[in-house]
């Protein structure tokens, strides 16, 4: 159960900042061009939109793993799924430690971070996905 609620986390991590990053550079960044006053409230709207969209996703890879994986999570735990768990964890701590960095004002440092967060999530919801697999067939 823990490691399918932190694989839902890691995975709302990685939709919430692509939709960001999406949202930022193909929807803000021209109505900013043609109407700057407009730019605040189309990056708010847009935040929004993004969780809505990260909700759904989730409840329907929340369905999926539930229904394709269920009974598999009964059974031990081989290592694949261990560095994986891993691997989200520390992907939660770099989060952490990346946003008390931000908040401190050390922009330079919020790039890697967030990239090596991004990095170490993507790894550890492939390695659970994988041993998953494994484990159901």
């Amino acid at each position: 159960m823990i490691g399918r609620i932190n694989l839902l986390v890691a995975a709302g991590v990685l939709v919430a900042a692509a939709l960001c990053l999406v949202g930022f550079y193909l929807v803000v960044t021209p109505i900013a061009a043609a109407a700057p006053g407009w730019a605040d409230h189309a990056m708010g709207a847009w935040v929004l939109i993004s969780l809505a969209l990260m909700v759904s996703l989730l409840a329907r890879l929340h369905g999926r793993l539930e229904k394709s994986y269920g009974p598999a999570q009964r059974g031990p735990q081989r290592p694949l799924g261990i560095a994986g768990q891993g691997l989200l964890y520390f992907g939660h701590i770099a989060m952490v430690t990346g946003a008390y960095r931000w908040s401190g004002g050390d922009n330079a440092f919020l790039a890697a971070a967030a990239g090596f967060t991004l990095l170490l999530y993507a790894g550890g919801i492939t390695a659970m996905l994988t041993d998953w697999r494994r484990r159901a067939t």
